[in-house]
Order: C-alpha cells, then sequence, then structure tokens
C-alpha cells in the first residue's frame, strides 16, 4: 500500500535535506575526476570540479617521476622575468606552471628563498604567508614546511612558497586566522584562481591551475579521496595566485593555455 500524498512529499524532503546540506559543505562529488594520456606516464585533466558547494574550473597535468623530470625554471642571463611561454621554450619543457610569490613585477623578483643547481638565487622570506618549500633533486621531489635556509641545504632546486596546503594527506592551512596577517587571511579566505604543486602517491607529481576558489575549500579538494573525486594528494603547495597565476601544456600536437602565459615571472615549475 503506497503512503499518502503528504508522506510521499514529506520523505522525499528527508531525502534530499541531507544531501542539499552534503553539497553545500563540498562534500559530495561526481566520482573519480577522468585523466587523458597525453603520453605514456603523463595525463591531464581538464574540467571542472565540484568543492564549496559548486563547480570550479580545473586543469591538472600529472606526471610519473621515474619517466619524466620535476625541475625550477629561472630567467637566463641578465633578464630578470620571464613568461611562461617563454620558459616553456626555452627549457623544451612539456609543461609550466607559475613559480613562487613576487615582492615586484617591473622586474618580478622573487619574494622567497629560491635556489637552482646547487645555487641560491634569492634569500628566504619570514612571515606567516611562504610557509611550504618545494624541493626537488635527481628525480626527487618533496613538499615540507619551511624550517628556515639550512633544512634544505641537501637539496638541488628549492622553492619557497605558500601557504602549504596539504601535509601527510591533512590541511596545512592555520586553524586560527587571528595571528595572521590581513593579506594572507584575505589569500586564504578570498576566491582567486590558483596554482599549485601536489605530490601523489605511486610517485607522482601534480602541477595544477584552478578557477576562483578559497583555500580551504582547495584543500576540501586535494584531500578528498580520489574514488569521491578528490585529488587523494599526500602534499601540496600553494604557488602563485590571480593574475600572475597561469598553466601551459605542450605535447606532441597538443596544447592547452590556461590563466596568465604572458606575464613576466620569476620563476615557473616545470616537466620535462
Amino acid at each position: 500500500m503506497r503512503p499518502p500524498a503528504a508522506s510521499r512529499i514529506l520523505l522525499a524532503v528527508a531525502v534530499l535535506l541531507p544531501l542539499a546540506a552534503q553539497q553545500a559543505e563540498g562534500q559530495v562529488r561526481s566520482g573519480p575526476l577522468k585523466f587523458q594520456s597525453l603520453e605514456p606516464g603523463l595525463d591531464v585533466f581538464q574540467g571542472s570540479i565540484f568543492a564549496v558547494g559548486r563547480s570550479v574550473s580545473m586543469t591538472i597535468v600529472r606526471a610519473w617521476l621515474p619517466g619524466h623530470r620535476v625541475g625550477l625554471a629561472i630567467p637566463q642571463g641578465k633578464v630578470t622575468g620571464d613568461t611562461l611561454v617563454a620558459f616553456l621554450e626555452r627549457n623544451k619543457a612539456k609543461a609550466v606552471v607559475s613559480g613562487g610569490f613576487v615582492k615586484s613585477f617591473y622586474p618580478p623578483i622573487p619574494l622567497g628563498l629560491v635556489k637552482q643547481n646547487g645555487q641560491m638565487i634569492n634569500r628566504a622570506a619570514s612571515g606567516d604567508l611562504l610557509t611550504g618549500v618545494l624541493l626537488m633533486q635527481a628525480g626527487r621531489v618533496a613538499i615540507e614546511r619551511f624550517r628556515g635556509t639550512e633544512a634544505v641545504t641537501g637539496w638541488d632546486e628549492v622553492l619557497q612558497a605558500g601557504p602549504l596546503l596539504v601535509s601527510a594527506r591533512r590541511s596545512a592551512l592555520p586553524t586560527d586566522a587571528s595571528g595572521l596577517m590581513p593579506s594572507t587571511r584575505s589569500l586564504i579566505g578570498n576566491e582567486y584562481s590558483r596554482a599549485f604543486v601536489a605530490i601523489l602517491p605511486g610517485e607522482q607529481v601534480v602541477l595544477a591551475f584552478s578557477g576562483p576558489i578559497t583555500l580551504p575549500g582547495l584543500v576540501d579538494f586535494l584531500t578528498g579521496s580520489a574514488a569521491q573525486g578528490g585529488l587523494g594528494c599526500l602534499d601540496a603547495l600553494n604557488l602563485s595566485g590571480s593574475g600572475s597565476s597561469g598553466l601551459l601544456v605542450r605535447v606532441g600536437g597538443r596544447e592547452m593555455q590556461v590563466g596568465n602565459s604572458y606575464t613576466h615571472l620569476a620563476n615557473v615549475v616545470i616537466i620535462r
């Protein structure tokens, strides 16, 4: 015997309300991301992810480390800045993503520590923003909390950036924003385009660019399980943001360009 119409309506509402609440919290996802192979060991996802209750555009390049190398590129010679396009062409890279923050755009000067080929290019910065480092050497890649210049002496290439987003699969964002600088609170809590790098299980590294999103919303996606449409990353670091962020991919006859590829930058992260 079917329940009365009023009861059926109440039952439908009872089912839909928890679903709506989950969606508002960014917990309901659309299933695993569908990556497309560009070449063996190099995949790309370009589409939308579900976070903070809505769709957000996302482009992700996923590289398998034994077959590809992740590195840091800086302008050559006396040039103080370069574009994503120029970085990609000069380094014969397959993908490039904008790197650390700059303290001056004309010319672009890096805000934090930059180290390439064992040589210190720019000194470290203090404060509550650049709380992480991307570390690279001989095919190894790590993302760690920044603990000072001496802690990174064993790495050939180092980029200080931030905030640190994920560490050991958990959010690394500060839990209390009251002690942060107003500019850092704004960068974390407001919606901006983001460039970021992440490490996945199975010796995989991600370079990515997202549409406008808060950093807590991005972390929700990064720490979510891959089966539920998250990235399931081990560690992640925020790179450039807003108008200076961009990602450029060129593999074979395929090219993808998102964000700003023509702003002059002080450094980029590359995949060869």
